[in-house]
């Protein structure tokens, strides 16, 4: 659907665009009723101010075809300060995934994290991400025997998952990948940087883990018609 809107547009600037899908969207477990999260991607800033009329059509045919659009519009630069100025942004940028328009700024900012993710601030990043891990066990609850956990936030949840998905991108422990067919848990799981940390077989727990609270999710958003 985001591909055919795009393609509907008759603006010459979008072609310096790249629509982008983040959070749950760019993880490829988007379920029932979460928001679709999407970034529009530029190189520079020039190219923004061209594209700001294409950014807004876009959006606004997104909602009137019933989509809950979470949206952003940036240039390569813009993205790469979130490293240092907002780490839940930087996360989602680490989970980022390309789905139509022009390749070229998604895969700059890719080879651009890439370098960013290899310096010397690897530490200041575990540490944020830890502390934020922290305070959300804090607030949804830090025991995994909850008689009624949050199934996303809660300690042993999804969201301690996509924690490990971003500490090992964000270190470079696993890169940044050009492709994604299959969920970004299930690449995780399967990738040889885990299975070099981990006892052979043990990374099966976690993969049956992953589906069965992803599909309590889901069928909780069927019943609720609402994304908590």
């Amino acid at each position: 659907l985001i591909t055919s809107i795009y393609n509907s547009v008759a603006m010459p600037q979008k072609s310096t665009l790249a629509v982008v899908a983040l959070g749950g969207y760019g993880r490829i477990e988007l379920c029932f009723a979460s928001d679709t999260d999407v970034m529009f991607l530029v190189s520079t800033e020039k190219e923004k101010k061209e594209a700001v009329e294409v950014a807004k059509e876009l959006i606004h045919r997104l909602f009137d075809n019933g989509l809950s659009v979470g949206h952003s519009f940036r240039s390569i630069n813009e993205c790469l300060e979130f490293r240092n100025s907002d780490i839940e942004i930087w996360t989602s940028l680490l989970e980022s995934r390309f789905i139509c328009g022009n390749k070229r700024p998604i895969a700059s900012l890719r080879e651009k994290m890439q370098k960013a993710i290899g310096g010397a601030r690897k530490a200041g990043f575990v540490k944020s991400l830890l502390s934020l891990s922290n305070a959300r066990h804090g607030k949804f609850g830090a025991s995994t025997k909850l008689l009624e956990p949050n199934v996303k936030l809660s300690s042993g949840g999804l969201r301690d998952l996509h924690t490990v998905l971003w500490l090992v991108r964000g270190t470079g422990t696993l890169r940044l990948p050009r492709k994604s067919t299959q969920p970004a848990v299930v690449q995780l799981l399967n990738s040889r940087a885990i299975r070099r940390l981990l006892p052979a077989g043990f990374v099966k727990q976690p993969q049956r883990s992953f589906d069965f609270l992803l599909s309590v999710r889901n069928e909780m958003h069927r019943e609720s018609k609402s994304p908590h």
